[in-house]
């Protein structure tokens, strides 16, 4: 099964990434579409396969999982076990309530 990312959720997560453009010199053009690109993520689990090996039966936590989108596609898309830590929504402007709405939209929590 694909990780589906609703309307809801898109809207949400660019107008957070809007609002750190506003604070912040990063190029967001270029992060916003990685955020959204699954293909990025495929990559990301090959490399940690690469390195670790087979992701099947093996516990991975992900420190600093942003929006969730890795944990989420390794879970539903993979069925790997994977969980994902970031700050509270007071820290990381609002990336928790972002990510447990994807996670949540997909039935992985």
């Amino acid at each position: 099964m694909e990780v589906s990312l609703s309307e809801n959720f898109i809207k949400s997560m660019s107008a957070d990434l809007q609002t750190h453009k506003d604070v912040s010199t990063e190029d967001y053009s270029v992060s916003t579409s990685i955020y959204f690109d699954k293909q990025h993520y495929y990559v990301m689990l090959k490399e940690l396969e690469k390195g670790v090996g087979d992701l099947q039966n093996k516990k991975v936590l992900e420190i600093g999982s942003g929006y969730g989108m890795l944990c989420a596609i390794a879970n539903k898309e993979f069925n790997y076990d994977f969980y994902g830590i970031e700050p509270t929504k007071f820290d990381a402007g609002g990336r928790f309530d972002k990510s447990y709405l994807l996670s949540r939209e997909n039935e992985i929590v």
